[in-house]
């Protein structure tokens, strides 16, 4: 059986797929999109034999471990997909950049969207909500937030990048906190 190159996979994903479908490596490669043999080779190359008998000698023993083993595994997902939306946000933190990204122009004129800003808003949320939820942190995720429609954030983020373009050389942080309600950083 041939090695895989670690560097051309996501050895994380698959091995979390690997582990959630209990070892078996056609169900996983079938999962992650891949060939069973590769699936096998890294598992050979990783000991996964070993690392999965531990985990199931854990869920066997006791529930509250495998309570925890569960939360540890979705707070390394949620941190995984952290790492996407800040490199988004990066991308998204220079004006005119952002600017240029969500303007389009036709023949009938430019039109400017902020549904990725809000969408963007909506994905942060959820990650905090899984980390909070991964933590045992109900207490936070169990307060009933306040019902806002997307339009009406689709309004106020529209509101604060307007108010951002017309006041060149204000302070961005400043204007967006003024015109989404007076939200402290």
């Amino acid at each position: 059986m041939s090695t895989v190159q670690k560097n051309e996979v996501d050895v994380s994903k698959i091995f979390l797929a690997f582990i959630a479908l209990q070892g078996d490596p056609r169900r996983t490669a079938l999962a992650c999109g891949m060939e069973q043999e590769e699936v096998q080779a890294l598992a050979l190359q990783e000991n996964w034999a070993a690392k999965i008998s531990n985990f199931s000698a854990l869920r066997e023993a006791d529930s509250k471990v495998q309570i925890q083993i569960n939360r540890a595994m979705g707070f390394v997902q949620a941190c995984q997909l952290s790492s996407i939306v800040d490199h988004l946000i990066k991308e998204f933190s220079d004006p005119k950049k952002l600017l240029e990204m969500l303007t389009t122009t036709s023949k009938y004129g430019s039109s400017f969207s902020t549904k990725p800003v809000t969408d963007l808003v909506r994905a942060a949320e959820a990650l905090q909500r899984m980390k909070a939820i991964a933590l045992g942190d109900f207490q936070s995720v169990s307060a009933e937030p306040e019902k806002v429609s997307a339009a009406t954030i689709g309004l106020d983020v529209s509101r604060a990048l307007s108010a951002v373009h017309e006041n060149p050389g204000v302070d961005a942080v400043t204007l967006v906190q003024k015109n989404l309600g007076g939200l402290k950083p």
